[in-house]
């Protein structure tokens, strides 16, 4: 039977010598992105794709460096298609992911005090050089000069991060605060009782939810039945949810029990139920250990483990994007797909996200090929 999956406190990083740094950074906090879909086409009324942290990510932005192909073949591993009018949603959604992930390096970079230098600078512009020389770009393709720019302060950026942070003390109590504070949705807990049934049991799981039997009791009625998270024993992390449960977790009520959820792996399928008892946040020093835990593991696999981390605090994607940023199913962090929306491959234009194909085509169901999908 299937167990309901739990993420570790620590963000797990793979890591690479032979990545570029750029495209290493977006693999470590998992760039993985999921199908476009929007209620309606055409023009948008909110002109920004994503907010992170306060900054504003805008649709013209995201439309303009998605456009430039030396860095859709560098970061995204794709190609801009003919026609610059139109672009494949896997390559939106993957350009809006690496805007988000600077955004949310300028936020860190804020609240540790840290600040890039012109040497700093320097360094990340030869390092691109390099990265640009091993990306398979024509010579005489260039990246804009906005499109350069951007690319060296994300690689600077990291650098500088990087070396404040392998310098964490866990008992540092200024250093615990601030990553505290920029990982709120870590400490946002939800004491909930799940219990998993086999896909055989579905009917006798309906007759039980129906007979208003509490979950706690359901395994001693229906023995193809488990309760896999106990809120007596203790609260998950709203971070830690699986990625199915993340939209249903966030609107139920207290006290109400929800179900069916299917969840699929590679053991095959399983049912959840679940209802929330209740909604807390963990103070810093309620927090205690699995701070200081934490604290060791950012020190030690740096800036790509606490973005991972503040991408899920600090973000809001424009419903026609998706639901927000979540962990995924492989425990990267994605942009969640609406709720019913169709699994087919999007386009954004120069107005913002449609479900349009181009004139003569139809739409497509090709798998995003995001930086995180070519990772070995």
């Amino acid at each position: 039977m299937l167990a309901l999956r739990t993420l570790s406190t620590e963000v797990r990083a793979r890591s690479s010598s032979s990545i570029p740094d750029m495209r290493r950074l977006l693999i470590l906090i998992g760039v993985a992105t999921l199908a476009l879909s929007v209620t309606a086409c055409g023009t948008t009324a909110d002109p920004n794709a994503a907010v992170v942290n306060g900054q504003p990510i805008t649709i013209e932005s995201a439309n303009s460096l998605a456009r430039d192909a030396v860095f859709v073949r560098t970061v995204v591993n794709a190609e801009v298609p003919p026609n610059e009018s139109i672009l494949p949603g896997d390559v939106a959604r993957a350009t809006l992911m690496f805007q988000v992930q600077r955004a949310a390096l300028v936020t860190e970079l804020k609240r540790w005090g840290l600040q890039v230098s012109s040497k700093d600078l320097a360094a990340a512009d030869a390092q691109l050089d390099q990265i640009l020389a091993g990306s398979g770009a024509p010579v005489q393709q260039k990246p804009s000069v906005a499109t350069r720019k951007a690319l060296a302060e994300f690689l600077a950026a990291g650098s500088v991060l990087d070396r404040r942070l392998a310098s964490i003390s866990p008992t540092n109590q200024q250093d615990l605060t601030r990553i505290y504070e920029g990982t709120s949705a870590f400490w946002k807990r939800v004491c909930i009782a799940v219990v998993q049934v086999d896909p055989s049991a579905l009917k006798s799981a309906e007759r039980l939810a129906d007979k208003n039997v509490p979950l706690e009791k359901w395994s001693k009625k229906e023995k193809r039945a488990a309760l896999v998270a106990d809120p007596k024993k203790a609260c998950i992390s709203s971070a830690r949810l699986p990625v199915e449960f993340v939209q249903p977790v966030r609107t139920t009520p207290v006290g109400k029990v929800v179900g069916p959820i299917t969840v699929s792996s590679q053991q095959g399928q399983a049912a959840f139920w679940f209802r929330i008892d209740s909604r807390i946040v963990l103070s810093q020093k309620e927090a205690g250990a699995e701070l200081a835990e934490l604290a060791g593991s950012v020190a030690q696999q740096g800036s790509a483990a606490l973005i991972g981390l503040t991408l899920l605090s600090d973000v809001t994607v424009n419903p026609q994007y998706g639901t927000g940023v979540e962990l995924g199913t492989q425990g990267g962090v994605v942009i969640g797909r609406p709720e019913g929306a169709p699994q087919q491959t999007a386009l954004l234009d120069q107005s913002g996200p449609t479900d349009q194909a181009p004139p003569g085509q139809a739409p497509t169901d090709q798998a995003p090929r995001a930086a995180a999908n070519s990772a070995g």
